[in-house]
């Protein structure tokens, strides 16, 4: 089987994994995806009873739908600033009280949320601090 392309999304870096691009004999990037699928299994129990929660830079969207999943309940909203990232989320993950859009976290402001989620995204923010809440 040829590896497909997905131009946009650089596969090596372990950044933005996408699940159904693994080989099966690719223990580091297996291991990374069952370490953030664990880490969404976390955040979706511990989040169970919102409403309304951002997924800051969800990559492709299977953690954003894991959580909608969850929390059937819960309007899931994931956030990137890799459009091909995006592109590939709203394709392979949408389903209703799911989107996805396309931002970079520090200013993204289409709120209120209940809750927030973050796998590993404090690299990008490049020291900057969030704006103050209104």
């Amino acid at each position: 089987m040829g590896e497909r392309r997905l131009p946009g999304i650089d596969k090596s870096s372990l950044e933005r994994l996408v699940p159904d691009e693994l080989l099966k004999d690719e223990a580091t990037g297996l291991q990374t995806l069952k370490l953030h699928i664990e880490r969404y299994e976390f955040a979706a129990r511990k989040l169970r009873d919102t409403t309304s929660i951002l997924d800051l830079a969800c990559g492709v969207g299977y953690g954003s739908r894991l959580m909608k999943d969850s929390i059937p309940a819960a309007t899931v909203t994931g956030v990137d600033a890799c459009a091909a990232a995006i592109d590939y989320a709203a394709v392979h993950y949408s389903k209703p009280g799911l989107k996805f859009r396309l931002s970079d976290a520090m200013d993204f402001d289409d709120g209120p949320f209940d809750a927030f989620h973050r796998l590993g995204a404090g690299h990008t923010l490049d020291g900057r601090q969030p704006p103050p809440p209104s």
